[in-house]
């Protein structure tokens, strides 16, 4: 537990969390952070406990556009959620059958990767400030040396730091890189670390060394949370990255890596496993697959998640006003985000999941009508279940879910051809998803599998956000959805250049050294 003398520098690292949409909660009580205004936080104010509740959320409108959103007037520019709704719709498996309000629309037309595009913009700008936040913890938790330090409540601090730092830069890497096996010695990014000077240029980073590097701060934050927690100290409750997020940010960078000479799919799986059989969660039972709404944080399942309330909500600017039809939002009225039909086809009657998204048949029949169909209505949405009806926008937001830690650890088994693992991770997931597939699984040799993880990926995780992870990992193309209001039935892909968005053109400008 957290000790009182602690709780300053703990409500401030919810602050790097803030970029998740402020505040996160980990594990299987919504802490409040106050930032002073002078940016990187100083030993001396660790050390403080006066904290102004109100910005220490982050949730106050200018403190949220600073930390997630860095254009006020942008409904589409809402932190981490944006990112992934944004990724599923670029791999097509999310579509729109019709876009009124022009919110996402570039992306729909495949024409925001452009580097004078806002998007673009907005992603580079919403993981800097993670990482510069980021950094300010690394150094002030470490003295200014970067190392771990000896008090353990510092420890935990500085993993969490190491954490978000590498979160954000794993983001960049797959947003604005190509797979490491066809650019490891491209540009990407600039890896800015806690040494950096304000104003002074950073040469980019390469894809190979921007993976090193968010190895080495997931390495050294679960190290650092693991002597945290062995001195007695571990955050309460569902509120940071815990190592078992840490583990899983790393899992998820080296099955995306794919260095076999490295054994990047062996530590992966390891990581992984760890997980699944240490976190005390477990995968969402088939009975409760349409009755959570994943709309309240869930230990049961929930590794890392959000706890939105009147005081921090982002209000109709957020995912549920996008997502859900029985929010007030865009959803409701017609601009729905379904899944791709094609994808929707292909889950057979037998698996739980197919119920989550909405048949045109049963569109009709329901009366909302054709323009309804594919929508997740009974995977996100509001308890009250009714149209539009909710206007306080305070469901909760889930951003990792031990089911994620099954399908990781099944398909780094089966690339590293441990078949036998993977089979026992696919059954553990479609035990309670598709008792019929499940039966099968015994009987499928190592393409077979991953066939299915590919499947698995898709249709689990769909909305979450690891949809183009997943397209761009396994070098597969994919149909776009019949009802999809640009390029209907049109295949895309994996290595089409729209998937990549290109470095803000103001980057370029401003620093000349990126290139060098």
């Amino acid at each position: 537990m957290l000790t009182k003398n602690m709780k300053a520098a703990y409500k401030f690292l919810t602050f790097i969390g803030a970029g998740l949409m402020l505040a996160g909660m980990t594990g299987c009580s919504a802490d409040f952070l106050d930032r002073e205004p002078t940016g990187s936080l100083t030993p001396e104010q660790i050390e403080r406990s006066q904290w102004n509740s109100n910005v220490m959320l982050g949730m106050s409108n200018a403190t949220t556009r600073i930390a997630i959103s860095l254009s006020s007037s942008s409904q589409d520019d809402f932190g981490q959620k944006a990112i992934d709704i944004v990724s599923d719709m670029l791999s097509g498996d999310a579509a729109m059958r019709q876009n009124m309000y022009g919110w996402f629309r570039t992306d729909l037309l495949l024409d925001s990767y452009h580097s004078t595009s806002s998007r673009s913009l907005q992603f580079w700008n919403y993981n800097y400030s993670i990482i510069y936040e980021a950094n300010g913890v690394i150094s002030s938790s470490s003295g200014g040396t970067g190392e771990e330090p000896e008090d353990p409540e510092f420890k935990y601090y500085y993993a969490v730091g190491k954490t978000m730092r590498a979160y954000s830069y794993f983001n960049l890497v797959t947003l604005f890189g190509k797979n490491w096996s066809e650019g490891a010695d491209d540009k990407v990014c600039p890896f800015v670390t806690y040494q950096s000077e304000d104003g002074v240029p950073v040469p980019g980073s390469t894809v190979d060394q921007v993976y090193d590097s968010i190895i080495v701060d997931l390495e050294d934050a679960i190290t650092a949370f693991d002597n945290a927690t062995a001195a007695g100290v571990r955050a309460s409750g569902l509120s940071n990255p815990d190592v078992d997020v840490a583990r899983m940010i790393l899992a998820a960078a080296l099955l995306q890596r794919g260095n076999v000479e490295a054994d990047d799919y062996v530590r992966a799986k390891e990581l992984a496993l760890a997980v699944v059989n240490g976190s005390g969660c477990s995968v969402l039972p088939y009975n409760q697959l349409t009755t959570t709404g994943f709309n309240t944080v869930n230990p049961s399942n929930w590794l890392w998640g959000f706890d939105i309330t009147t005081s921090n909500t982002t209000g109709l600017a957020s995912f549920w006003g996008f997502m859900d039809i029985f929010t007030y939002g865009y959803a409701d009225v017609g601009d729905i985000h379904g899944i791709n039909s094609h994808l929707y086809d292909a889950i057979p009657a037998t698996d739980g999941r197919k119920a989550w998204f909405l048949s045109p048949e049963d569109a009709e029949t329901v009366g909302l009508g054709v323009g309804y169909a594919y929508a997740p209505w009974q995977k996100f949405y509001d308890p009250a279940y009714s149209l539009g009806g909710d206007r306080s926008w305070t469901n909760d937001l889930v951003f990792m879910r031990y089911e994620e830690a099954v399908l990781v650890a099944a398909e780094a088994a089966a690339r590293s051809n441990d078949l036998n693992t993977s089979r026992q991770m696919l059954k553990l997931l479609l035990d309670q998803r598709d008792p019929a597939k499940s039966a099968t699984v015994d009987a499928m040799d190592q393409n077979q599998l991953l066939d299915e993880l590919f499947f698995e990926w898709r249709v689990e995780l769909w909305g979450e956000g690891r949809s183009l992870l997943t397209m761009k990992r396994f070098k597969r193309n994919i149909q776009r959805s019949e009802a999809s209001l640009y390029y209907p039935n049109v295949a895309v892909n994996y290595d089409d250049e729209r998937l990549y968005f290109e470095t803000p053109r103001s980057v370029i400008q401003n620093n000349p050294d990126f290139r060098n």
